[in-house]
């Protein structure tokens, strides 16, 4: 039997949900507060901004960093993407990791943290150490030996202070895809940003990131 490919959307979150979302802060890799709106903000008039969020779980986990590389190889850098569209990785642990975390998934993508997990708990997603039944195409490698490199990584952090602050373990993540344009199709600033999510997908196990190919579906890359 194949491994799910999560071709179809879930619910999208509600319009309440997504107006709390905006207000919440998230960090770089300085430790500098933006607020999650603004990354998806669109840049002005009559301009729709198509942002993909992929939330990963804690920043040694082996299997997100397989699928943040995977996402990374095929699709190599951000000019790549159709015009008006992003991709941001979110995760929930210090933003001290976030440059160890691009050197060691050789992402090109921006890395923004939300340690409160305040996203993570207003999009529904999942708390669960479950590693599902099926090994994706993006991480095929065995749970044990996913076990051992996540413990060796761990580990080789312990002289910079953070080994113990990658986020919570038991917090999975998702993909969503963050639709955004001015309401009234002004751009000064000060408009309301209507927002539409038409592809969402929250982790049902450790394992569960939508395939690299139906982000590059959604994406506007493949047919």
């Amino acid at each position: 039997m194949n491994p799910p490919t999560h071709s179809s959307s879930e619910s999208p979150p509600s319009e309440s949900i997504l107006r709390d979302a905006a207000k919440v802060s998230v960090l770089d890799g300085d430790g500098n507060e933006i607020l999650f709106g603004d990354l998806y903000k669109p840049s002005g008039r009559g301009e729709k901004k198509r942002t993909l969020f992929i939330f990963i779980r804690h920043f040694f986990c082996v299997n997100c960093q397989d699928y943040v590389r995977a996402v990374s190889e095929s699709i190599p850098a951000p000019s790549q993407l159709p015009t008006n569209t992003a991709i941001i990785i979110v995760g929930c642990g210090s933003p001290s990791l976030i440059a160890f975390y691009k050197d060691t998934t050789k992402c090109s993508f921006p890395i923004y943290t939300d340690p409160t997990r305040c996203l993570h708990a207003l999009f529904d997603m999942k708390m669960t150490l479950d590693a599902g039944n099926h090994a994706p195409d993006y991480s095929p490698s065995s749970v044990p030996t996913l076990v051992v490199r996540g413990v060796t990584m761990t580990l080789s952090r312990l002289l910079n202070g953070d080994m113990l602050q990658s986020g919570n373990k038991w917090q999975n993540g998702g993909e969503l895809l963050f639709e955004a344009e001015f309401a009234n199709g002004a751009g000064d600033g000060d408009e309301e940003i209507k927002v539409t999510v038409p592809f969402c997908h929250i982790m049902k196990n450790t394992r569960d990131h939508s395939e690299v190919s139906v982000l590059r579906t959604i994406l506007g890359l493949d047919e």
